[in-house]
């Protein structure tokens, strides 16, 4: 069975592991093949003892070369819909993800930017980044660049480009990525600007990469895609191909989000709200009620929920939930930490009134959210 998934990206290294967990747990018996010096290059023509293949293609000519060996694939990643069975990313979800993000922090101006715009998934974001804002009433600002444009040989002019129309977007402003390579782009033109991230530009990217997402300065928020599960859904799928000869697509739509301090905004015009906000960033996950917000922000309980309400639409124990559970996604995506700990560095006493509370805002249990999104 040959694994054609180049590992240079958290997520692919992260379905890698979850295949080889998968044909282990599953007692399939699989011989697993991952050449180096083959999932690198464009011309994916594999050799003839190969019975089958899992593939994350980056370019036509590996998805060409591979189709023509007429061996069972299974496909994963950002292909075109004419290639199945495939296990795939809610592309469009992901972007009304960002939107959301965006329109709770307070912002209401926005923007993507694609550095590979002609690329199946970055066509998608947009439109769901787009949709998202447009739904709530928004509207977007989108800077698409060929993905020519972005080679190293003319980066500093492109860099400039892009600082240019940074420079021009009204602030502040919420900027969509295509993907993580493309945020740090982003965070690079906006230091050319003159800008500060994210009090004038906030910014997210798509990925959740480890080490692209913490070299960046500040670090780059992200949206993190569940490799782990779509490993997992690949071997599922070839084993069904194997046997019944078919097999149908699996999309994917449960991601977490990585909070970093590209996008801790909060874009408010009342002073006191803004504080209540910090406070409740801060401190939300220890003993913190609607009193101790009013008191640091100066306000009665009374005057700051109406305040508060009218400046984000929710009330004051609605953001400490919001910022509690946002913080038990990334326990559970990153840790492998029980769910009774996880409750109690969330601010709650008990495990099942953070089980309850999770159950509400995001439709599943904290299991079932780390087995999905984090592929555990």
């Amino acid at each position: 069975m040959l694994l054609l998934l180049s590992p240079h990206l958290t997520v692919k290294r992260d379905a890698l592991a979850g295949i080889e967990k998968a044909v282990a747990e599953d007692g399939l018996g699989w011989e697993l093949e991952f050449l180096t010096h083959l999932v690198d290059r464009r011309d994916w023509a594999a050799g003839p003892g190969v019975t089958a293949a899992i593939a994350w293609p980056d370019v036509p000519q590996q998805v060409q070369s591979l189709t023509a060996s007429r061996r069972p694939v299974v496909w994963m990643g950002h292909v075109d819909t004419d290639l199945k069975p495939a296990v795939r990313f809610d592309n469009e979800g992901i972007g009304r993800m960002v939107a959301a993000h965006f329109r709770e922090r307070g912002l209401r101006s926005f923007a993507f930017y694609a550095e590979r715009p002609d690329q199946v998934y970055s066509r998608a974001r947009w439109l769901g980044f787009a949709t998202g804002l447009a739904e709530a009433g928004e509207a977007s600002a989108r800077l698409a660049l060929s993905e020519a444009a972005v080679r190293y040989s003319v980066i500093d002019s492109t860099l400039e480009q892009v600082a240019e129309w940074l420079r021009g977007l009204p602030k502040p402003v919420g900027v969509m990525c295509d993907r993580d390579g493309a945020g740090m782009n982003l965070l690079i033109a906006a230091r050319r600007a003159g800008l500060r991230v994210p009090d004038e530009v906030a910014v997210v990217g798509v990925g959740g990469d480890d080490v692209l997402c913490a070299l960046t300065r500040p670090r780059l928020s992200s949206v993190r895609l569940p490799g782990m599960q779509a490993g997992r859904e690949a071997v599922r799928l070839l084993a069904e191909l194997l046997k019944k000869g078919r097999a149908k697509d699996v999309c994917l739509d449960l991601f977490s989000f990585r909070q970093e301090a590209s996008s801790e905004v909060f874009a408010r015009h009342d002073e006191a709200v803004n504080t209540a906000l910090g406070v409740i960033r801060d401190e939300a996950c220890g003993e913190l009620g609607t009193d101790r917000v009013a008191r640091a922000a100066g306000l009665s309980r009374r005057v700051l929920e109406r305040r508060f309400r009218l400046a984000t639409g929710r009330t004051v124990h609605d953001e400490i939930t919001r910022v509690r559970i946002e913080r038990a996604c990334r326990f559970l995506v990153d840790t492998k930490l029980g769910l009774a700990e996880i409750a109690e560095r969330c601010g709650y006493a008990e495990p099942q009134r953070l089980a309850e509370a999770f159950r509400r805002r995001m439709g599943c249990s904290p299991g079932a959210y780390r087995k999905t999104a984090g592929g555990g």
